[in-house]
């Protein structure tokens, strides 16, 4: 039996800032991490990613993270449609 291939649908963000160090990356979906705790003063709570994790999560998705210092950070969403 023959399976049909899923669709799905992909969204990648990019952005050009100062990027995450790899140490960080397997921390950024924890709720109320920080990679930058002196930026606080900025109103950041540490959640944002946590709460899209979870909403990918319960559509059955994924979301990945990629990053380089100083070149950026690239987000991809996948959803089964």
């Amino acid at each position: 039996m023959k399976r049909d291939r899923l669709q799905q649908l992909k969204v990648k963000v990019k952005d050009t800032g100062k990027g995450v160090p790899e140490v960080a990356l397997s921390h950024l979906f924890d709720r109320f991490y920080q990679v930058d705790p002196s930026r606080k003063s900025t109103g950041g709570s540490g959640l944002g990613l946590a709460i899209a994790k979870a909403i990918v999560d319960n559509h059955h998705g994924q979301i990945k993270v990629e990053s380089e210092l100083n070149k950026g950070t690239i987000f991809t969403v996948i959803l089964p449609i």
